[in-house]
């Protein structure tokens, strides 16, 4: 691939993808799910959306790039004509892509394997446990790893926040089995390498956790266990008792107020929701909501739904989830704008806005030992 016609890390997955597929059209989203499916050592998940769409973009503008926009497309989606042999540079083995664009600083640095049950969903997560490995046991905070990050690894496509970084170390720090820990009372937070098993020899790495750690992970605990009954909780739900609650949730979101249909000859629409700040009516929203025990919402549930609403906006509400069809077809509308919520982000909606949970009143208030009145003493 001495041709290729760009460095990014992006570029070989997404190509190998498209030539696999083509000459059909994809969108960024399909493209994410199949190179995930394909070659989970990418590193890909939806935090690769922006720079993904990105770089596609800039290919489909590049003459010597196979890929190609489908013109008018929105959200844009993208093929390549010619098969993988009729491509100049095609990727044609996994070797070609680990050998070709691997950044030269990636190549000198032997890649940190961990268990895949402690690995959070980040780009971020092997470069961090390499470069804690060899630091350990010393810790560093996030701004730290972030430099380094930057020097060993200058062709990752990120903004260079410390921001990423930092939530990847919290979210790795939660995992049982990772490798990567929080230094119990440090501010910024210190994270080090541990390794799983074997008690940390350093006298400056404490592993006990402070009470203010404990409690997050327990409030984080309590937090995941509330969805999951949430969810079993309106799979439960009679069909017009389930539609009812996404229109209240809908309403909720954009502050506006539901109208239910009646149960049957609703015309294809479950509710329509008016939003408050349009005093003439003329912002409404129709809802469908679909409470399925098993499968997914299909292609033809979307077509039925897109041709009730007239031209309206419209949400689409299921406690399962959507086939690739299905989001497809709410992704192509061309006179309706269709926003899909399956179960899992129902849940996530109903915890942040308050709908079908309400708060304990409990509080706890954490108390530390004030170092300034002893000094004073």
């Amino acid at each position: 691939m001495s041709d290729q016609p760009t460095k990014s890390r992006f570029y070989p997955f997404a190509l190998e993808i498209l030539l696999m597929n083509a000459p059909k059209p994809m969108g960024v989203s399909e493209i994410i799910k199949e190179v995930t499916a394909k070659r989970p050592e990418a590193g890909w998940g939806s935090h690769c959306s922006g720079p993904v769409h990105a770089i596609l973009c800039s290919m489909a503008a590049n003459s010597a790039s196979p890929i190609q926009s489908v013109p008018g497309s929105k959200p844009a989606r993208f093929f390549v004509e010619a098969k993988e042999s009729q491509v100049p540079g095609s990727v044609q083995r996994q070797k070609d892509i680990s050998d070709d664009f691997t950044p030269k600083q990636e190549k000198k640095h032997k890649s940190h394997k961990v268990s895949p049950d402690a690995k959070p969903n980040s780009m971020f997560y092997e470069p961090c446990c390499t470069i804690l490995a060899e630091k350990a046991p010393s810790p560093m905070s996030a701004n730290e790893l972030t430099k380094a990050i930057i020097e060993r690894y200058p062709n990752l496509e990120w903004s260079h926040s410390q921001g990423p970084v930092r939530a990847m170390l919290i979210s790795a720090d939660a995992k049982p089995a990772s490798p990567i820990k929080k230094q119990p009372g440090t501010t910024p937070p210190l994270f080090f390498y541990a390794e799983i098993g074997k008690a940390i020899k350093s006298e400056s790495v404490v592993v006990e956790e402070s009470s203010e750690e404990i409690m997050e992970k327990a409030y984080f605990q309590t937090q995941k266990s509330l969805k999951e009954k949430l969810i079993e909780k309106i799979k439960s739900l009679p069909p017009t008792s389930f539609e009812h609650l996404a229109n209240n949730l809908v309403a909720k979101m954009l502050f506006g107020k539901e109208e239910n249909t009646p149960p049957t000859g609703d015309g294809g629409i479950d509710g329509f929701i008016h939003i408050y700040e349009d005093p003439l009516g003329l912002n409404v929203v129709g809802i469908q909501a679909k409470r399925y025990t098993e499968g997914n919402v299909q292609a033809s549930e979307i077509q039925k739904f897109i041709g009730a609403l007239h031209g309206m906006n419209g949400v689409f509400v299921t406690c399962a989830d959507f086939s690739p069809g299905a989001k497809n077809e709410a992704a192509m509308s061309k006179f309706s704008k269709i926003v899909l919520v399956n179960g899992k982000q129902m849940v996530e909606y109903m915890v942040q806005y308050r709908v079908g949970v309400k708060e304990t009143g409990k509080v706890y208030n954490l108390t530390e030992i004030d170092e300034e009145f002893f000094e004073e003493l």
